[in-house]
C-alpha cells in the first residue's frame, strides 16, 4: 500500500509539474488582479488570514497562517502555495496549485486522575486544479486534488483534498506571454 501510495502522488507531482513547465497560448491581452488578502481554509493551502500574489507571468504564490495560543492550547496552521494560471477569462481564472500545510495543535488538560496532553504535527502536500471567480474586486476560489498526508500519530495517507479561499483584490496587472 506505501508503495503504491508514493505511485499514485509520484504521478500526480509530475504531471502538475507539466502544467507549471507548459506555456499559455499568446493572448492579445489578459488582466489579472495581482495583490490579494483574505481567508483560506484547506487541507493543502492551510487556514487563516491568507495573501495571494500574481506576477505578470502568470505564475503565483499564497501564503496561509493561523496562530493560536492561550494558556492550555497551542495551534498553528501554515501553508505556503504555488500557483500557475492555466487560463484566463473576463470574470474568472483557471490555474493549477502545489502546496505545503504545516498544521500543529497541543492541548493540556487536567481530568479526575491526572495531566493529559494531547499533541499533534501534521504535514500535508498536494495540488490540482483551481478557479476564481471575479466580483469586481472580489474574488472567491476553489481547489481540488490530491495529496500526501503525514501525521505524527496516524503515519502516512493519501486523500482527495478541498481548499476555498475569498479574497480582495488590490490593483490589476497585464499578462505578458
Amino acid at each position: 500500500m506505501r508503495k503504491m501510495t508514493f505511485l499514485v502522488l509520484g504521478i500526480c507531482l509530475l504531471l502538475i509539474n507539466f502544467t507549471f513547465a507548459g506555456e499559455n497560448d499568446p493572448v492579445e491581452e489578459q488582466v489579472l488582479m495581482a495583490n490579494h488578502v483574505g481567508a483560506a481554509a484547506g487541507f493543502v493551502t492551510g487556514y487563516g488570514l491568507s495573501y495571494r500574489h500574481w506576477s505578470n507571468t502568470g505564475y503565483g504564490y499564497q501564503l496561509t497562517i493561523a496562530p493560536y495560543l492561550d494558556q492550555t492550547t497551542a495551534l498553528l496552521s501554515l501553508g505556503v502555495t504555488g500557483l500557475k494560471s492555466i487560463h484566463i477569462a473576463p470574470f474568472a481564472n483557471l490555474f493549477a496549485y502545489y502546496g505545503v500545510h504545516y498544521n500543529y495543535f497541543k492541548d493540556s488538560y487536567t481530568d479526575m486522575y491526572d495531566n493529559t496532553i494531547d499533541e499533534e504535527s501534521i504535514i500535508i502536500m498536494g495540488g490540482g486544479p483551481g478557479f476564481e471567480l471575479h466580483f469586481g474586486p472580489i474574488s472567491l476560489d476553489l481547489m481540488f486534488g490530491l495529496a500526501a498526508r503525514y501525521s505524527s500519530k496516524s503515519k502516512l495517507g493519501l486523500q482527495m483534498t478541498v481548499d476555498s479561499g475569498i479574497y480582495y483584490s488590490f490593483d490589476p496587472i497585464r499578462l505578458i506571454h
